[in-house]
């Protein structure tokens, strides 16, 4: 009977839903119906304006575990004040552990921006998103 439990324990602790050091620089958002929790990281954060940069991201269950289901991770932005968005869609591929890597992504204007992270899990597709502003 231990010998399941430790090995529990050991995938627990080799999950992205783990509390270490490695996660502190890390964000974490939850979706806007509670489903989900998205763990991200933007690279160079703050993003530099005018220019790419890219964002790394793990989708987490309501309480913050890893996810074994097949699900897909479509990124945009806005900025809400102005009425538009950005000028070209980034690409989103799949990382490592079950992450996902998200590059092109490029604010061309400073003020206030919302990144919507829209996850989808075969028909169902639920909204996670967080605010930036760019000086």
């Amino acid at each position: 009977m231990k010998l399941p439990l430790l090995l529990a324990l050991s995938l627990c602790a080799a999950s992205p839903a783990r509390q270490d050091p490695v996660w502190k620089s890390w964000k974490e958002v939850p979706s806007n119906a509670g489903r989900y929790h998205v763990r991200y990281q933007i690279e160079p954060d703050p993003p530099p304006r005018g220019e790419l940069f890219s964002l790394h991201a793990y989708v987490l269950d309501e309480h913050s575990r890893p996810i074994a289901r097949k699900l897909d991770l479509l990124v945009d932005a806005d900025m809400p004040e102005h009425g538009h968005g950005l000028t070209r869609l980034p690409a989103v591929a799949p990382g490592s552990e079950g992450g996902f890597e998200v590059s092109g992504l490029r604010l061309h204007m400073p003020g206030k921006w919302q990144l919507y992270l829209d996850i989808v899990e075969g028909a169902h597709t639920e909204r996670a998103q967080f605010d930036l502003v760019l000086e």
